[in-house]
């Protein structure tokens, strides 16, 4: 079997969305016409390392909160509130292994992140306007284990 190495456009383009790949000479180059529309989106999974030679963004989710109490089903991992009031917020399960989840609160009313049955912590955190807290799934793929809060 021929090996290829896989190069950071091919993988980009996988994480755009679109499947049909070239591969000349090791290396993809998309035409214009494969070019996607904006918002496309798709999981990549590897089994071995993963480079990249640019930055990796992940656009967050940015949540107006106008109720005292939410709770946080994440649909990325990089979550920005921004509460109209003091808010206390429930996070949902996580839904797979390894996940991880970053929220930040980027006003100056505080949020609570409840200390449910899901979160395995320091128990409540309020995050003050940009503190942060960040989590991962454990291998239940339910509870978020705490990995670092960030009082900024």
């Amino acid at each position: 079997m021929k090996k290829y190495m896989v190069t950071a456009a091919i993988a980009l383009v996988v994480a755009m969305g679109f499947y049909a790949a070239r591969v000349v000479d090791a290396q993809y180059t998309p035409a214009s016409s494969e070019m996607l529309a904006a918002g496309v989106s798709t999981d990549i999974k590897t089994s071995g390392d993963m480079t990249t030679s640019g930055d990796f963004v992940c656009t967050p989710e940015v949540l107006t909160i106008s109720t005292n109490a939410y709770t946080l089903t994440p649909t990325c991992s990089y979550v920005v509130l921004d509460p109209a009031a003091v808010t206390t917020v429930t996070v949902a399960n996580a839904t797979a292994a390894g996940q991880m989840l970053t929220i930040v609160n980027k006003i100056a009313t505080n949020a609570v992140i409840a200390d449910g049955s899901n979160i395995q912590g320091t128990g409540a955190i309020t995050l003050g306007q940009w503190d942060s807290v960040t989590f991962i799934a454990e291998m239940s793929a339910t509870n978020w284990v705490q990995t670092s809060t960030s009082n900024n």
